[in-house]
């Protein structure tokens, strides 16, 4: 992909860096940006020196490895291949202003993905909730397995329940 820089951009990121390394008492990017551009104002008619500024300005964008830094977030992404256009439009939208870029990138994407579903359909399975077997009535019988005990420990009453046919004789 062919990346395009506008000079303004190149111009903000070089004034933001020199800004943000002032703040912390770091003036010697500073020093060298005011080394390379003060010759312009005496070296160059003023109808030449805003080409001149871009080209140190430009310089200096690289120096800080901008390009590659944009590049590399551009490669995590090849989805934006072909869609250049359409993301400088969504990225200079108002909503959009001070988003970090990768997040920009990533709300772009969503927002012009080819698998956006309109419709999601139903939302739950249709289903019974559980096996279609219906509970059996209470005979009030037990099974063979409870006859056997109740058979070892209380033969009578076992007989008993044998003759009633209480006792289930389905193997």
């Amino acid at each position: 992909m062919r990346l395009e820089f506008d000079p303004s951009l190149i111009e903000e990121v070089v004034f933001g860096e020199l800004k943000a390394r002032e703040g912390k008492g770091d003036f010697s990017f500073t020093l060298e940006y005011h080394s390379c551009i003060d010759p312009v104002y005496e070296n160059f008619p003023s109808d030449e020196r805003p080409s001149q500024f871009k080209k140190i300005e430009w310089d200096f964008f690289k120096k800080l490895e901008s390009p590659k830094i944009i590049r590399e977030i551009f490669d995590e992404f090849p989805e934006l291949e072909g869609k250049t256009e359409e993301f400088k439009t969504f990225a200079t939208q108002e909503t959009n202003n001070s988003v970090p870029f990768n997040i920009l990138i990533s709300a772009f994407l969503h927002e012009h993905s080819k698998d956006k579903k309109i419709n999601k359909g139903r939302m739950f399975e249709r289903g019974s909730g559980g096996p279609n077997d219906k509970p059996q009535p209470k005979t009030g019988k037990i099974t063979l397995e409870q006859g056997r005990v109740l058979r070892e420990k209380n033969y009578n009453l076992w007989k008993d329940k044998l003759r009633a046919g209480l006792i289930e004789s389905d193997l």
